[in-house]
C-alpha cells in the first residue's frame, strides 16, 4: 500500500464552511480511498491507497469540486514527504525558529535560473532546493519578509503551497 501526503492549498475560514478537513478526510475514505488521515485541520491530508498519486489528487479534487471549491491540490509521496523533513536544509535556523521555514510545494520543478533569481530577491531568506520543491527559511518572521506567496510564485514560475516546519515534522510523524 502507498503513502500519500495530500497538502491542500489555501484552506482558511471559507472553506471550513463548505468542507471541514475532517469531513475531507471521511469523504476520502467514503470516495474509495482506503485510509486517510486528517492533520491541523490546515489542508494537510495523509492518505494510504494503492492508487498511484494522480488517481489520489484526482480524488480530492473531484470532493473539493463536489461542494464547490476549487482548492488546488499538491500531493508527494510518504517517502519524499519524510525524506524532506529528514533533511533538515537550514540546522541552524531549525533549532532556533523552525516556524519560519516553509517547505514549499510546487506543481513542477523550477528551473535553476529562477532559484537563482529567488536568491537574488533574498535579504535575510535563505532558499534551498529539496528535490521537485523548495525550503525558504525566512530569517525570522514569516510576515516581515517580502517572499510573499505571489513573488515566490512568480519568480519560479509555478504555482505553490507552503507548510512550515513544525507542520512538515507533524505530518511526517504521522506517515508512520
Amino acid at each position: 500500500m502507498m503513502t500519500h501526503v495530500v497538502l491542500v492549498r489555501a484552506i482558511g475560514g471559507d472553506t471550513h464552511k463548505a468542507l471541514t478537513m475532517r469531513a475531507l478526510e471521511g469523504a476520502c475514505v467514503a470516495a474509495g480511498l482506503t485510509r486517510a488521515r486528517n492533520l491541523l485541520a490546515t489542508g494537510n491530508l495523509v492518505v494510504w491507497d494503492d492508487r498511484a498519486a494522480p488517481a489520489v489528487a484526482a480524488i480530492v479534487r473531484k470532493i473539493l469540486r463536489g461542494v464547490g471549491l476549487e482548492n488546488e491540490v499538491f500531493i508527494r509521496a510518504g517517502a519524499t514527504f519524510a525524506a524532506y523533513a529528514a533533511a533538515t536544509p537550514f540546522p541552524d535556523a531549525l533549532a532556533l525558529r523552525p516556524q519560519a521555514i516553509q517547505l514549499v510545494a510546487l506543481d513542477g520543478r523550477p528551473p535553476d535560473d529562477a532559484i537563482a533569481a529567488l536568491r537574488a530577491r533574498a535579504t535575510v531568506e535563505r532558499v534551498e532546493r529539496l528535490g521537485d520543491d523548495v525550503v525558504i527559511d525566512y530569517g525570522g518572521a514569516i510576515t516581515a519578509s517580502r517572499f510573499t506567496p505571489t513573488l515566490v510564485e512568480r519568480l519560479l514560475a509555478r504555482r505553490s503551497t507552503a507548510r512550515n516546519w513544525n507542520t512538515v515534522r507533524k505530518i511526517a510523524a504521522a506517515l508512520g
